[in-house]
């Protein structure tokens, strides 16, 4: 919302940026009563159908589902249908018991958005009616992850040593309530801290209190590396458990209790991690002083603390007693910095305790002023430029190493001009518009501008032009090197439109560096001071392929300004408005139905268009829409200023674009549409058909929605799949499992209002997309991004369902030459000891009896199966019984690769003869698990890319960071696995008091695509957080789950000769390694 304090508001263009949130999964639920014990139920509320609600009676009107961990839910969707409406009229939502929204009004609606902010594990609908009704409920959030925590210390400890600090993070919350779980202090020093393996930005903590005598955790803080405090609890309830906020950069959190004694029975921390990788490079640097030759400012920056005896050694250092002292570094290019890490020395850690950290000698990106000391600090400090300066009041100034961390921008996105021009010149000919992109900046004598565009007093602007359209990200402006007060008060600007930028400020700068996102083709600083100077303009972006540009083929227009010239199709002729013989080439309208439009050969997705005026009477083109597909508005312009060419964003997917105007006549002399293609083969081919009800019969079946034929004048809803009143849905299926993209849904000629509220669904399950609107249409693309077999449109109408034609557009997945074999078959439990082995899950025979599925009973109800070797897995096809009143076992079921990495979830009372899931991933193990009583699979197909067995690469040259006895390096790449009876015999085993690694080579470069590594059988614990690198510099895998595995296939992707495995644990232990990949050619 936009609100005004004035008498009046006046808004010519509103445009809003963000970030879709992701919709959380619940995987529980459970609700107050039930007004129907076998309908209506807690999970038909996320089941993604309106067509079942979940509904209480009288008694209790509550909802609530879970999450699988807890997240932070920021708002919330609730569907209602047309006859439960009135029972969302009165209620609040809670997270964990805590209210974060309530509703109270009595108007009625179909879908509500409410914000819901808070972290936790369960959320509610607390109803103050005598029924609730929830037809849908989404939650949209941020999943986080649970940080690994090492390194524990506490303040005191209990006689007799039971209750180390380490027992807070031991996986074990004290559910039987004997203490030996938790960490617990003594009656002075009452706090507890650990580390994480790297910097991290925590959100959120959860801590486990003891069962009995709760009053210890009652009064504390919750602190981010000695400094922060994140939060405090303050209250005399004592809990059970208890989620905090705590939202800080740091690596190191602590408790500190305000009372005698402190229990910890279990501490879990949630954040996200920040990547090594994204440590930037510092090329060059400069403090104001220097302590003496052997403290200069790139001591900073040469990757090497102080050590013992060495005090300073290491350190830039500048003189004591100068007034503004600095320190700064340099990036080879402009980046968005995200924060910076400062290392002290380690005696006097009193040096920097008083500083500002700057971007660009300009924007403070944080400041430090606690009188705490500090071995090292990490610092938010948030911002795009190329600079990082810091500042001190202090008479010295000590920096042992900074590290910077961020974003790097990709030094080939620095766009190229091709033409400019400037409002005025300040002399005629020597400081003209292309003085501003030669690549030389302005020389350091007193008022030198040789190298700088310089405008005079009036029409102070300078614009510059890419050959074709680009996205613009970011532009950086290099001022003069006196009189930088001229570059104070101004705009940059795209396409004389766009503000992307503006800078106000009583600050110089030498440059600056300048967020400016937007698609076009000319960009301008427009000063609002008298005069202009810029020295060098730089703009960085995406370069927008000419292979992009759109093919139009067939067009139309509201009216024709004479019979035979001007027509539809010179607006994409390839001529432009011709001085000679002005409006030649141009489409043009007479005064009636003022729109011009255009269709693709298949659908496709509009990325943006650019759209050429005539010569003379531009002012056609001063107030139109661009429309994909007659109903979706990608862009307006309404602007009195008249163009010669605009370039304009227009996202979206169809057939068909137009541009409409509301002026008395519309005229466009060329017409480019930009986007991705798609391609003719993508079409899928469609069979296997049905709907809910029939309106006649044959007559109108199926089959008629994809036969090719569109509905006739003259014989109309002939060529038409129409139900009756009754069950009204249509699907069709592919001949093989695909990814669908999009489709295109053809209406009736008349009485289109059957198509104003449906959904598409994939698999009978997963709801792709919605339509509801009262607008009819003749056609409508839809986007549909899903794996299956199985399209259906469900229309939420009590009339007919009428499709002309459906068309749908994907990309097939490839069956027989990816079906993968499966062998080494187990499952929990067999429900008839001989008859139901698990091998019957995969001997590709089905029948009307369970003689060749496999069954479990209701304890341990999973059954899994192997590879031969380590694959991708793709997506899976499981059938179910062909008796459809015994199908409703399978329900609610996961799929698991390699023990850990749920694949896929299917939570659903739809019964189904076969089912086709996404199951995206690395391994050698693929599991179904029921989390339900039994589990009956009749066949279980897996689909995915085999890695041929010759991929395997033979590594011979090893290394290892320590040995411990015979554990050499070359037991983990010699063929051999652990062997229960010789225990650790055939595994390389690295002791160190520092982070162990492990390395092996090939003879020749090749290209890595992915690894396998063993675990030993036993006490696995050192394979918990590691890292794989390609020639020690390339991170290509991480593993930092902190679950034990016995082996597991990673991807690595990258060429290299070296594969090296590093432990952030001090020992590290691996049994076997196995590399896959490609040879490379071999020069000559």
């Amino acid at each position: 919302m936009v609100k005004s304090r004035l008498p009046q508001l006046t808004i010519c263009e509103f445009e809003a940026y963000g970030k879709a949130l992701p919709k959380l999964k619940f995987d529980g639920c459970s609700q107050g009563s039930n007004a129907d014990d076998a309908k209506h139920l807690c999970h038909e509320a996320f089941d993604s159908s309106l067509a079942q609600c979940a509904i209480t009676n009288s008694d209790n009107t509550w909802w609530k589902a879970q999450t699988s961990q807890p997240v932070w839910f920021m708002f919330v969707k609730i569907f209602s249908r047309a006859k439960q409406r009135d029972s969302l009229t009165n209620f609040e939502v809670l997270i964990d018991e805590n209210v974060c929204n309530r509703y109270k009004d009595s108007t009625e609606f179909d879908t509500k958005i409410l914000p819901c902010g808070g972290y936790g594990h369960e959320i509610m609908v607390r109803s103050h009616l005598p029924k609730l009704a929830i037809c849908e409920f989404e939650a949209y959030g941020k999943v986080l992850q649970k940080l690994k925590l090492h390194g524990c210390r506490q303040g005191s400890s209990l006689p007799g040593g039971k209750n180390m600090c380490y027992k807070a993070y031991d996986g074990k919350t004290n559910e039987d309530g004997s203490l030996l779980n938790c960490a617990r202090t003594g009656d002075r020093k009452t706090w507890w801290m650990a580390k994480t393996q790297q910097p991290v930005r925590f959100n959120y903590v959860k801590i486990y209190n003891q069962l009995k005598q709760r009053e210890g955790l009652t009064d504390f803080e919750v602190i981010i590396d000695d400094k922060t405090v994140c939060n405090r609890y303050k209250n005399s309830t004592g809990f059970a458990s208890k989620i905090l906020k705590c939202d800080a950069y740091g690596q190191k959190i602590m408790v500190r209790s305000n009372r005698p004694n402190l229990t910890i029975c279990e501490f879990e921390a949630y954040g996200e991690t920040v990547p090594s990788e994204k440590k930037l490079k510092l090329v060059s640097c400069e403090q104001n002083t220097d302590r003496d030759n052997s403290t200069t400012c790139d001591k900073a920056i040469d990757n090497r603390l102080e050590y013992g005896k060495e005090l300073g050694d290491h350190c830039a250092i500048t003189s004591r007693n100068h007034s503004n002292t600095y320190w700064w570094a340099r990036t080879e290019h402009p980046v968005r910095f995200t924060y910076v890490k400062l290392y002290d020395r380690l005696d006097f850690k009193n040096k920097q305790t008083d500083f500002d950290v700057l971007i660009d000698g300009k924007k403070v990106c944080t400041r430090y002023k606690p009188t705490d000391r500090f071995a090292s600090k990490i610092l938010r400090c948030d911002g795009y430029g190329q600079e990082l300066k810091i500042s001190t009041a202090a008479g010295q100034l000590t920096v042992c190493e900074f590290e910077a961390y961020g974003l790097t921008v990709p030094t080939d996105e620095k766009l190229k001009f091709v033409n400019c021009s400037q409002g005025s010149n300040w002399d005629g000919t020597n400081h003209l518009c292309n003085k501003a992109y030669d690549d030389k900046l302005d020389t350091s004598e007193p008022g030198s501008v040789i190298n700088c565009a310089h405008t005079g007093k009036e029409n102070t602007w300078w614009k510059a032009k890419t050959e074709r359209p680009v996205r613009f990200k970011y532009v950086v402006i290099y001022n003069r090197a006196t009189l930088r007060y001229r570059l104070t008060n101004f705009d940059v600007i795209i396409d004389e439109k766009n503000v992307c930028n503006r800078y106000q400020s009583i600050f110089f700068f030498a440059y600056k560096t300048m967020r400016c996102d937007g698609y076009g083709q000319e960009i301008m600083v427009k000063s609002r001071l008298p005069k202009l100077t810029i020295c060098e303009f730089e703009a960085f972006g995406e370069t927008v392929p000419t292979e992009d540009k759109i093919q139009l083929i067939g067009c139309r227009q509201g009216s024709n300004l004479n019979s035979t010239e001007n027509l539809c199709d010179k607006a994409y002729d390839d001529k432009l408005d011709d001085p000679d013989n002005p409006i030649q080439n141009c489409a043009i309208t007479n005064i009636d139905n003022t729109w011009w439009k255009a269709k693709t050969e298949y659908p496709v997705r509009f990325v943006y268009v650019k759209i050429y005026n005539r010569l003379t009477h531009r002012d056609t083109l001063t107030d139109f829409e661009v429309v994909i597909d007659e109903r979706n508005v990608c862009n307006r312009y309404k602007n009195s200023t008249q163009f010669a060419s605009k370039t304009l964003r227009c996202d979206g997917y169809g057939h068909e674009i137009m541009v409409r105007s509301h002026m008395p006549q519309l005229t466009i002399c060329e017409f480019e549409a930009y986007g991705q293609k798609s391609i003719r083969h993508e079409k899928l081919k469609l069979v296997n058909c049905s709907q809910g009800s029939s309106l006649d019969g044959i007559k109108h079946s199926c089959d008629k929605a994809y036969d090719d034929k569109l509905d006739d004048p003259d014989n109309p809803i002939q060529n038409c799949a129409i139900t009756n009143n009754d069950n009204t849905w249509w699907k069709a299926k592919t001949e093989h499992p695909v990814r669908f993209m999009y489709i295109k849904i053809y209406n009736r000629l008349t009485h289109r209002d059957t198509l104003t509220d449906f959904e598409v669904v994939i698999d009978e399950t997963n709801v792709c997309n919605r339509y509801k609107d009262s607008t009819q249409f003749a056609s409508k693309t839809l986007r549909c991004d899903a794996s299956g077999q199985e399209i259906m449109v469900r229309s939420h109408l009590p009339k007919q369902l009428a499709i002309c034609e459906i068309e749908a557009f994907g990309e097939t997945l490839p069956m027989e030459t990816e079906k993968l074999k499966l062998t080494n078959c187990s499952q929990g439990s067999d429900k008839f000891s001989s008859t139901s082995l698990c091998d019957r899950a995969y001997d590709n025979k089905l029948g009307d009896t369970l003689d060749h599925c496999a069954l479990t009973n209701a304890d341990n109800s999973w059954w899994r199966a192997q590879t031969e070797k380590p694959v991708r897995f793709i997506y899976v096809k499981i059938y179910n019984r062909l008796t459809k009143e015994r199908q409703s076992r399978r329900t609610n079921l996961e799929v698991i690769i390699d023990e850990k990495k749920v694949c896929n979830r299917y939570t659903d009372s739809e019964y189904f003869l076969s089912k086709t899931l996404r199951c995206d991933g690395y391994g050698q193990e693929i599991m179904v698990k029921s989390n339900i009583p039994y589990l009956t699979l009749c066949e279980f197909e897996a689909y995915g890319e085999s890695l041929p067995a010759e991929d395997k690469l033979p590594l011979t040259r090893c290394k290892q960071s320590s040995s411990y006895y015979t554990h050499t390096c070359e037991k983990a790449i010699d063929d051999r696995l652990e062997d229960p009876s010789t225990h650790l015999q055939t595994c390389a085993f690295v002791d160190s008091a520092r982070a162990g690694w492990w390395r092996a080579a090939t003879d020749y470069q090749v290209q890595f695509m992915m690894v396998k590594i063993y675990n030993r059988l036993n006490r696995r614990s050192g394979l918990t957080n590691f890292a794989i690198y390609i020639d020690e510099k390339s991170e290509c895998s991480r593993y930092s789950n902190g679950e034990e595995f016995s082996s597991k296939a990673l991807p690595c992707e990258g060429v290299g000769q070296e594969i090296m495995v590093k432990s952030s644990l001090g020992y590290l232990t691996i049994c076997e390694l196995e590399a896959f990949g490609k040879f490379l050619p071999q020069r000559q």
